[in-house]
């Protein structure tokens, strides 16, 4: 018997402590040279010692990394299956680096320049996104890379970017600069570090000039991603319930500016702020809705919360869509942002009713002349 489902709270979703429990299940006459036997087997043993050796590490308790490698090894070499060999390899890569046992520039050397990438091989991408974590940044910071900025945000050129890069040995390979780069152009989206109008030319500039058929991929799929809340772009569409066992979608507001927010009704931020939302909602109601998506682990808490408090705005649950936290990126409750009629985003995030959202809005229509 499997234990029932247990969906993950907002609570565990936002902690990043934790973790989930892994759960083996057996299966009979199951082939032992079956990929998925072989990497669950496999990471069944390495996760026993990876979490203490990791911790022994940052107390400064050196292990011995590769007597620890030779021991899983006995048991799982010589399987005859490249993808598994080398998943293998990128565990073990990452545990070295974790442990300091290697830096970066020695990992990217002999596991990634001038070495295929693998870009369906989870070991091998979670080891890229450790190596290269703020390549970008890094790099400036060296004589050689001072320019990136200027390259990025002044020319927003790639080919000024590509020539600069190269001068960093471990991207003498142009398929893995290329991969870096847009490793590096999604990640600093979320910064300020750079001009996110230049970080999307370059990220275009990528998915014209590439020949890499993979990378053409990955670059419309940062694009999608980086895109949706940003102004001028439509978000991404929901479809969610009320109280009343109503779907509602962002569609039926077209026309009007929406207000929206994502809360909790045990969040004390969000409960003060909801004595303004209602005035807002009242007193703007020709121009602008109001929308609450309660991500409360329960549509019944929202239920009895509306019933006590009686505010008269929109209040949608998340339950039947939890993806929507992380399409909006919801991190903190509670979080704004403003839709226009014709549904694309104009403030992402938009200022909270404390932080003068009222005061924004009425300049808005003013300029607009709604008013």
């Amino acid at each position: 018997m499997l234990p029932p489902r247990e969906d993950k709270t907002e609570v565990q979703r936002l902690n990043p402590f934790f973790r989930e429990t892994d759960l083996q299940v057996g299966i009979k006459n199951i082939d032992r040279n079956d990929i998925n036997f072989l990497i669950s087997a496999f990471d069944l043993r390495f996760n026993q010692d990876f979490d203490r050796i990791v911790q022994d590490a940052y107390r400064g308790r050196q292990q011995n990394i590769d007597s620890l490698i030779g021991s899983i090894e006995t048991r799982f070499a010589g399987t005859n299956n490249p993808f598994f060999d080398a998943y293998r390899e990128y565990r073990y890569g990452l545990l070295r680096q974790i442990t300091l046992v290697k830096k970066s520039t020695a990992t990217s050397n002999e596991l990634f320049l001038n070495r295929p990438i693998l870009y369906r091989n989870p070991a091998y991408m979670e080891l890229f996104n450790m190596v290269y974590d703020k390549y970008f940044l890094f790099f400036a910071r060296t004589m050689e890379g001072n320019v990136i900025f200027d390259d990025i945000s002044r020319y927003k050129s790639l080919t000024r970017l590509k020539q600069t890069l190269a001068n960093d040995n471990v991207l003498s390979n142009d398929t893995l600069m290329e991969m870096v780069i847009l490793k590096s152009l999604h990640d600093e989206f979320f910064s300020d570090n750079f001009s996110r109008s230049a970080l999307l030319a370059l990220l275009d500039s990528v998915y014209r000039t590439t020949k890499i058929p993979e990378h053409v991929i990955i670059a419309e799929n940062i694009r999608n991603r980086i895109t949706k809340l940003l102004p001028g772009f439509v978000p991404a569409p929901f479809s969610l319930m009320d109280v009343n066992g109503r779907e509602v979608s962002l569609d039926k507001f077209k026309g009007k500016y929406v207000y929206l927010n994502f809360c909790t009704t045990t969040s004390y931020t969000c409960l003060k702020e909801f004595v303004q939302l209602e005035k807002i909602s009242k007193q703007y109601r020709k121009h602008l809705e109001v929308v609450t998506i309660s991500a409360d682990d329960n549509i019944e808490d929202l239920k009895n919360f509306l019933k006590n408090s009686k505010y008269s705005w929109t209040f949608l649950h998340f339950g039947n869509k939890p993806e929507i936290l992380k399409d909006y990126d919801i991190r903190v409750y509670p979080t704004y942002f403003l839709i226009g009629p014709d549904k694309k985003m104009i403030l992402s995030p938009a200022p909270s009713p404390e932080e003068g959202f009222e005061h924004r809005f009425f300049q808005l229509l003013r300029s607009k002349g709604e008013l």
